[in-house]
């Protein structure tokens, strides 16, 4: 009879724990379609094709030149080196937006390497995220809490209106003017 129970109580929690890991597996399996697309584009980042990488297609031509042009200035003027990222929700998501800037931050490394000046501008307007990486050699020069203060006062206003490349443009020329 102990053994009969013994039996049963085993039966019982084997069968409760193989229902929980069917529906844990259950969960996992919706959350990773989630973000299938974004871990892909997290493994492989596309080679940076040049100062403005409009993946979301967000700037025409006459804008990405504009933005190339200000950025070529203020390499010259300030001795860093500016590059701009637009990311659509197939490339990232929410939960890897700024592990996926700053990967693509390292991986195209932006910048002098002896210098570390490099600044990466990136943002999604459909999943509403803007980061700004600074390089190492930049800190000292222009602090994270600088660089929220530009994307809250300068750069989001610009986008909250629709107008992306001079929310961009701007920033550019608040990052320049704060630059020491």
């Amino acid at each position: 009879m102990k053994i009969l129970k013994i039996f049963l109580l085993l039966l019982t929690l084997g069968a409760g724990i193989y229902f929980v890991s069917i529906q844990a597996r259950g969960n996992r399996n919706v959350a990773s379609s989630d973000i299938d697309s974004a871990e892909m584009f997290f493994k492989k980042i596309p080679s940076r094709i040049g100062m403005v990488n409009d993946f979301e297609n967000v700037f025409n031509l006459k804008e990405i030149d504009e933005i190339d042009n200000l950025i070529m200035s203020v390499h010259k003027s300030k001795d860093v080196v500016i590059v701009v990222l637009s990311l659509d929700s197939s490339m990232a998501n929410k939960n890897l937006f700024d592990a996926i800037t700053l990967k693509a931050a390292r991986q195209w490394g932006i910048g002098d390497i002896n210098k570390n000046n490099g600044i990466l501008i990136a943002f999604s307007k459909s999943l509403r995220r803007i980061r700004i990486q600074n390089g190492f050699g930049i800190e000292a020069r222009l602090s994270d809490g600088e660089t929220n203060i530009i994307i809250n006062q300068i750069i989001l206003p610009e986008f909250k209106v629709g107008n992306y490349s001079q929310g961009i443009m701007k920033g550019i020329q608040e990052i320049e003017s704060k630059l020491k």
